[in-house]
């Protein structure tokens, strides 16, 4: 919090990369709402779940391909930009009958919009070991992850209900979502000229290609086995608990039975769930849960998740139940 207040470099890369978040996170949630509108709402919300996750999948590549930029500031302006413009154009073509090809366009530009906010994100590290003192480095960067990942999870809820709001206007809530990354824009060209200085000095020698650079992972993680056991476990965990909102998002949009008045207040009212959880979690995490070991800490979200498959298995139990009771009463 020091580093924020008294900082200005890093205020600006902290304030911009929240409203690039914001941005992110708001577009996808409502985009599967969007999603399930369309003639063919299973596919459509499968995909828009999926796609969620492909921008985080090509981190190592958009990484490695911000740590080789010059003139990083400028990029980082760019991309807020770039992204400005692709939803002001969504927002003009989500106005267009709906079909599977423009479905897929629409679909296109938010990977693209989250790719470019990755590749934006990852220019920013080499900057903040130059803005902050080494001993300040590691708390500076752990605010930013977690009031990113924070603000990222609310908005989340915010965009599920404010599209409700809207009246599912989604061409005004592009144009809102413009705006939230035209703002990223401004906060770092007002301190563009304190961001070039603490860029990295200009690189003359020739990088490795970017396949090589990951071969070279995998072979010192073979020499690493406990290291490489921790990434693979971590990696499994992460898969299980990312896929929850976008299987819950599937499951919902099949079984209307579960919707409370309809789809998009449904998916609102799980988010805020889910964002005051999160929010709880963090509260929290210093009064009691940091006495649990790790694998009782894997213990509980297993269980939860267990029994959150198990809520959708048995209304559907119930209602295929209902339905033969209702029609033996019929006969």
């Amino acid at each position: 919090m020091h580093e924020y207040f008294n900082n200005r470099g890093y205020r600006a890369i902290l304030n911009a990369s929240l409203l690039s978040g914001i941005g992110d996170s708001l577009y996808n949630i409502v985009f599967i709402i969007y999603a399930a509108t369309m003639p063919f709402k299973s596919l459509a919300v499968t995909l828009a779940a999926m796609a969620t996750t492909l921008p985080t999948m090509l981190s190592l590549v958009t990484g490695s391909l911000a740590y080789r930029t010059q003139a990083k500031t400028s990029h980082m302006v760019a991309t807020r930009i770039g992204q400005t413009l692709l939803f002001l154009g969504l927002a003009g073509m989500i106005l267009l009958p709906a079909s599977l090809p423009l479905f897929l366009l629409l679909l296109g530009i938010n990977i693209l919009s989250d790719t470019l906010g990755q590749y934006g994100n990852g220019l920013v590290l080499p900057l903040l070991h130059r803005l902050i003192p080494a001993k300040e480095l590691n708390m500076a960067i752990s605010f930013q992850s977690a009031t990113g990942t924070t603000v990222q999870m609310v908005f989340q809820a915010v965009g599920a209900s404010l599209i409700v709001l809207l009246n599912h206007n989604y061409a005004l809530f592009g144009r809102l979502n413009a705006v939230t990354f035209l703002l990223a824009a401004w906060v770092i060209t007002r301190e563009k000229s304190r961001l070039k200085q603490a860029e990295p000095p200009v690189v003359t020698h020739a990088h490795q290609p970017i396949l090589k650079n990951i071969g070279n992972v995998l072979k010192f993680l073979a020499t690493n086995r406990f290291l490489l056991a921790v990434i693979v476990f971590a990696m499994f965990v992460n898969t299980l608990g990312s896929s929850v909102d976008g299987l819950m998002s599937v499951s919902l949009v099949q079984q209307p039975g579960m919707w409370l008045r309809d789809f998009g207040t449904t998916v609102a009212l799980l988010n805020i769930v889910f964002s005051v959880g999160l929010i709880l979690g963090a509260l929290f995490a210093q009064d009691g849960l940091q006495r649990l070991s790790t694998f009782k800490l894997l213990s509980l979200l297993t269980a939860a998740m267990i029994g959150l498959s198990f809520s959708f298995f048995l209304f559907a139990r119930f209602k295929i139940k209902l339905a033969t009771f209702i029609t033996n009463l019929g006969q």
